[in-house]
């Protein structure tokens, strides 16, 4: 019998510390996903700010002020809740709101949307009757073909009051992640909700964002120029994430870059042209490339052609820094003054 009593103690135990493990596992899991989502959005720069009411949108099945406005009728479930959008510029959303054509500023790479909860009123929040309630209840904000979605399911679930589920109450806010809206000029956004939720609406906060990156732009005067091996160093005055080198050519020239590497004491990365094929302007790198904001780096780059020139022996850009320690043409001759025009993005 003490035996059974022995193996019984011992598996017990195996089974509490595989347990813990795996809880410890699946904490670390959680940071570093978090962690990702920090990193994410720290690779851009914020470039302008925009607030939005819901007179930007259409109005599918939403209440507003004066209080017996429903657009598109039947705005709510069981009874009419539209004598609560008793505040003028609240509208209680029940269906959906949507803008078909928004304008970005020029240049925008992504693009966040940041929800505000009205402060005045009965019942504000982004919530469910407790009777209509479903796991799945919640609410998505779509920017063209993508979606987020905040579900007021049991782990998130507040607060409950006035027969309700609230994920997020009284004048509070929300953010969405980051929208990939490059290269777009407009987008169509909506605000939905999703089985029987409603959201108390007073604004959205529309943040655009650029991603970083180290120019040099192009000399007003890009001659002399020849091929050979430039070395100096960098230096950005933000953190800026690199993954191609691009060069510019001399006009009417198939100028480029043949070989680059960034590096410092701890680090380096390369990255070797193709030939003259597809986009031969650029040259990727081997391994992502994170330049931090105030360190110092050494940049090697053997160029072809005819690049052009910065003919000075260190140049400020808008991000950093840039210095000629010595280049070599394809003469031999040695000069401390000649930057190549690149861009690192």
């Amino acid at each position: 019998m003490s035996k059974r009593i022995l193996v019984l103690v011992v598996t017990l135990l195996i089974g509490i510390s595989i347990t813990i493990g795996l809880a410890s596992l699946s904490e670390k899991v959680c940071a570093q996903d978090e962690s990702k989502k920090v990193i994410q959005e720290s690779e851009y720069e914020p470039i302008e700010s925009i607030n939005l009411n819901y007179t930007h949108f259409y109005k599918h099945k939403v209440c507003v002020y004066p209080r017996k406005w429903c657009l598109s009728n039947n705005c709510n479930y069981s009874n009419n809740k539209c004598r609560w959008a008793n505040y003028k510029g609240k509208a209680i959303i029940y269906g959906y709101m949507k803008n078909d054509s928004f304008q970005l500023p020029k240049g925008t790479d992504k693009l966040k949307m940041t929800i505000k909860i009205c402060c005045r009123g009965w019942g504000e929040g982004l919530a469910v009757d407790t009777r209509l309630w479903k796991n799945t209840s919640g609410i998505k904000i779509i920017v063209d073909d993508e979606m987020w979605y905040n579900k007021i399911n049991e782990s998130t679930i507040k607060s409950q009051h006035h027969y309700s589920y609230y994920k997020h109450d009284y004048c509070e806010r929300f953010s969405t992640g980051l929208f990939n809206v490059r290269g777009k000029d407009n987008v169509t956004l909506k605000i939905e909700m999703v089985d029987e939720a409603r959201l108390d609406f007073w604004e959205a906060t529309l943040t655009f964002y650029i991603r970083p990156i180290f120019d040099t732009g192009s000399p007003a005067s890009p001659y002399p120029s020849i091929f050979g091996m430039h070395n100096g160093t960098i230096k950005p005055n933000q953190t800026i994430n690199v993954s191609k080198l691009y060069t510019y050519p001399c006009p009417g020239t198939g100028g480029h870059t043949e070989y680059a590497k960034i590096w410092n004491a701890t680090w380096n990365a390369t990255a070797i042209w193709n030939g003259y094929a597809g986009d031969w302007h650029n040259i990727t790198f081997d391994k992502p490339v994170l330049l931090l904001a105030k360190e110092t780096y050494n940049y090697t780059i053997r160029t072809g052609s005819y690049p052009q020139i910065h003919h000075t022996d260190n140049l400020s850009t808008p991000t950093g820094f840039i210095t000629c320690s010595e280049f070599i043409d394809a003469n031999g001759k040695r000069y401390d003054d000649w930057i190549p025009a690149i861009r690192l993005e």
